[in-house]
């Protein structure tokens, strides 16, 4: 009261420091505890067993203090990515004096600073023992190469991309496209061997503004590509091949509206739609969808909208809410359930993925600034629409009660230069299918180190510069309450990391706490199998969709400054 009200600091400076001192290497203590609760689980496992401390698989991230390149502390944390623990922390600070840090300042860059925690983190868990044999992160260069200096071996140990920051980066590049009419000299060197029409290719509103129907890319074509991408990434299972073929399909066909097609003197077709769908709507469940199965309207794809700028972990762990399509290499379709993320690889105990935003709050949409967007929002087309029934698509045809029409892409380019752009694009983020799709796994994510950071927000303001020894003290906290969900799983609903900080520092526990704590645990857990529920994940979904819209508007309007 008196700090609100009165403006009156109820601690000196010099008390609060003394506080922060001495309950500082308490909280580091518990928190490295945790960090061996999860190193020990690993190695209880068979080496053999993927997610075992010689067959590690982790996920890392970075986050800073602020927003922007000039803050001045950088965190870095690699988690276990079957159990969703803390393995490994680190941190760095440019602030600070003599007579409050006990350890060096960071001399470096802001930019810098994460390349090297990685760096130190990874020697450190190599050095104990560890073999990581998959990282699944962001597409942070630096990162990437701190972990393949420890660990050379690219066959033995692979970076994995996070397939939203993937998705996300198709999409940036796709929105930078659909302002060109020209291609300048360097992009045209560049891709002029595989593509050789690059250098003569014209847009159709070159010297005049676009149209509603001029065929160039549009708003609603982002859109859907974005949804395509995920949709692409998540059916094709385990398949890296599949996914490539997916991606080279939409960009070089689909999107232009032809769906069978000639190559090597054999029948193609796009694979992951019917050739017909139902031309009266009431034809069943799989020619309905067909019907409506343009992008942007399919009913499937605005349940699963998970956002592509409302963040990874809710896309991630969302795609389980409904089945979808698989194609296997012959072209034909499979039924299987859910996604392919961790917790289709049951026989490698990995968790569902709603574990990586166990510690967000109840609403996850609110994401920290640090964490991911996400890769897509919805189910390619047809396969968004129908979902459960993914036979092949004589199977579809033969359901039609009337005579069907053929099936027709909603956002078609006929653009020359545009379509040749989606094209180099698709083939682009096609390349890199074996570091988006592991054989294994299926696709992965970086959501449980950006969930941890969500939470770091709670215990300290990402507004203000903090000197090192606050900095490490209320981050190390956030991390201890980020990790509650991995350590109520192994410890019990009783556990709290507070009673532990009570209990070293020789302080009394207050009188109904426990209870508190207890209540606390029982509903994070109960709110976490919520967040797992179909409806659930509809609402998240909706808000989202009504944040888009909302956003749009508002961009839309014009302003009424000069």
């Amino acid at each position: 009261m008196l700090k609100a009200g009165l403006g009156m600091d109820v601690l000196t400076k010099n008390a609060f420091q003394r506080i922060i001192e001495i309950a500082h290497p308490h909280v580091k203590s518990i928190l490295d505890r945790m960090c061996d609760r999860a190193k020990n689980l690993m190695k209880s496992k068979e080496p053999r067993e993927l997610g075992s401390w010689k067959r590690a698989v982790t996920s890392s991230d970075g986050c800073w203090l602020i927003r922007g390149f000039h803050s001045q502390c950088c965190s870095f944390v690699i988690v276990d990515f079957v159990s969703g623990g803390i393995l490994f922390y680190g941190h760095l600070c440019m602030r600070g004096s003599n007579n409050i840090c006990d350890s060096e300042l960071w001399q470096g860059t802001s930019k810098s600073a994460e390349g090297h925690l990685a760096h130190k983190l990874f020697a450190k868990a190599k050095e104990e023992g560890m073999h990581c044999e998959v990282n699944w992160q962001d597409q942070d260069s630096s990162s990437g190469k701190s972990f393949r200096s420890v660990f050379p071996d690219g066959q033995l140990s692979r970076v994995m991309l996070c397939g939203g920051h993937v998705g996300r980066s198709h999409g940036n590049n796709l929105k930078e496209y659909k302002s060109k009419k020209v291609l300048d000299k360097g992009f045209i060197d560049q891709h002029k061997k595989k593509y050789p029409q690059v250098a003569t290719v014209k847009c159709v509103c070159e010297g005049k503004s676009h149209s509603k129907k001029c065929g160039c890319m549009t708003d609603e074509f982002l859109a859907a590509s974005k949804r395509n991408h995920f949709s692409a990434l998540k059916q094709s299972l385990r398949s890296s091949a599949e996914y490539a073929r997916r991606m080279h399909v939409l960009g070089k066909h689909h999107s232009k509206d032809i769906h069978k097609w000639k190559e090597d003197g054999e029948d193609q077709e796009c694979g992951f739609h019917p050739i017909l769908v139902c031309s009266c709507g009431t034809c069943g469940k799989k020619a309905s969808g067909g019907s409506n199965d343009k992008e942007g309207e399919a009913s499937g794809g605005s349940n699963d909208k998970e956002g592509e700028a409302n963040g990874c972990a809710d896309s991630e762990s969302n795609s389980d809410s409904r089945k979808g399509g698989s194609l296997s290499n012959n072209g034909k379709g499979c039924r299987r359930k859910g996604g392919i993320s961790r917790n289709n690889a049951s026989k490698h105990q990995i968790q569902d993925d709603n574990e990586g935003e166990s510690e967000s709050n109840d609403d996850s949409d609110n994401s920290d600034e640090n964490s991911s967007s996400s890769s897509g929002d919805c189910s390619i087309e047809s396969d968004a629409e129908s979902g459960t029934d993914d036979s092949d698509d004589e199977d579809g045809d033969e359901k039609l009660k009337c005579p069907g029409k053929p099936y027709s892409t909603r956002n078609i380019l006929t653009c020359p230069l545009h379509g040749l752009l989606y094209e180099i694009e698709c083939d682009r983020v096609g390349a890199k299918a074996k570091e988006v799709v592991h054989e294994e796994m299926g696709k992965g994510h970086s959501n449980l180190p950006e969930s941890k950071f969500s939470v770091l927000t709670k215990f300290r303001a990402k507004s203000t510069n903090l000197h090192q020894v606050y900095y490490e003290f209320s981050t190390n906290c956030g991390l201890c309450q980020s990790n509650m969900t991995f350590m109520i799983n192994k410890e019990g609903s009783n556990y709290h990391w507070m009673r532990e900080l009570l209990e070293e520092m020789a302080m009394p526990i207050p009188d109904g706490i426990e209870k508190m704590w207890k209540e606390e645990n029982e509903r994070r857990m109960n709110r976490l199998c919520k967040q797992k529920m179909k409806e659930a994940k509809a609402a998240r979904a909706n808000r989202k969709k009504m944040r888009a819209q909302e956003s749009k508007k508002r961009y839309d309007k014009p302003s009424l400054l000069c």
